[in-house]
């Protein structure tokens, strides 16, 4: 009765196995989930990216200062976490997560970046590195 059992379990959770398998492979033949892009061109995202291309330079050198040598960041990898109106005005405070990295993708660390943009100019606020990454040796 107890090898009867145990047989019944294991068939059920290969079963399990097997149809959660088939239904990944044939239900979501779709590789556009996997890439970072957007899968539409919505206003919303053609607002964020227009809003970090602008930023781009900006976080450049904030990037620059704080690792005191050039990095590399991916616009598709950085997250604006909120933007704030502090006054009302046309004066926005944003917060951005920055993942760096130099060479090939060997990330360094993650950073959240504050800047105030108002007409005509962007203001650096705030850096906050949060976490380093090892650097590979070469």
């Amino acid at each position: 009765m107890k090898r009867i059992l145990i047989l019944l379990c294991i068939v059920l959770l290969i079963t399990l196995c097997l149809y959660n398998l088939g239904k990944s492979i044939f239900v979501n033949t779709d590789l556009t989930d996997f890439i970072k892009e957007p899968k539409e061109n919505t206003p919303e995202q053609l607002y964020h990216d227009i809003a970090l291309t602008l930023l781009a330079p900006h976080i450049d050198i904030a990037l620059n200062n704080y690792y005191g040598e050039p990095t590399q960041y991916g616009l598709y990898d950085t997250n604006i976490l909120d933007i704030n109106r502090p006054n009302g005005l046309y004066k926005f405070d944003v917060r951005l997560k920055v993942t760096p990295f130099v060479g090939a993708h060997n990330t360094i660390g993650e950073d959240v970046i504050t800047f105030r943009i108002s007409s005509g100019e962007v203001i650096f606020l705030d850096f906050v590195h949060l976490k380093d990454y090892p650097r590979l040796q070469n």
